[in-house]
């Protein structure tokens, strides 16, 4: 059976509502805030609640943060490919929301911003599987090296690829 094969970022989101953001040096009471598993954990979330298995291939923290996004997955029934990160957190987006739905971000990495060549050398993509990549992990120092050396040295019988959300498989000549 087909898998999601997740190289992205799972992040903890710190998300508040309020009416508008403050300005700079103001102070503003949010209306609520809480915490929620965030980032690519999002998309393998709604792939496993629609019957795909998934595998997470990114790193996660050890703190409370990683504890939270570990939870998450597991909830939703995503494997961990990777153990947690033995000396960093996962983490966190501050996600301001105004009553207008305009959403304002403030992003901290952690463990989740980092992967290397034995990461991800512990899994092998059958034909049939989805290998998603995000565009943010394309952009990270600690992750784009590794996980292009990887993409590239995959089968090239078929690949999956979205675009604009539509998905389909491509023939790759070398």
């Amino acid at each position: 059976m087909s898998r999601l094969l997740h190289t992205g970022q799972v992040i903890v989101d710190l998300v508040m509502a309020l009416d508008t953001l403050p300005v700079s040096g103001g102070d503003v009471l949010a209306k609520s805030a809480c915490f929620e598993a965030g980032g690519g954990f999002n998309v393998m979330a709604a792939a496993r609640r629609n019957g795909l298995p998934v595998m997470y291939l990114g790193r996660h923290g050890n703190g409370r943060f990683g504890d939270l996004a570990r939870a998450a997955m597991q909830a939703e029934g995503v494997e961990m490919a990777l153990t947690a990160s033995s000396d960093k957190d996962t983490g966190v987006c501050v996600s301001l929301t105004e009553a207008s739905t305009e959403r304002t971000f403030i992003s901290h990495l952690g463990a989740e911003g980092e992967l290397s060549a034995e990461d991800l050398a512990r899994v092998m993509p059958q034909v049939d599987d989805y290998v998603y990549v995000s565009g943010y992990s394309l952009l990270l120092e600690g992750k784009a090296q590794p996980l292009i050396d990887w993409l590239l040295a995959l089968p090239r019988q078929s690949w999956w690829c979205s675009i604009r959300g539509r998905w389909s498989r491509q023939r790759i000549r070398p």
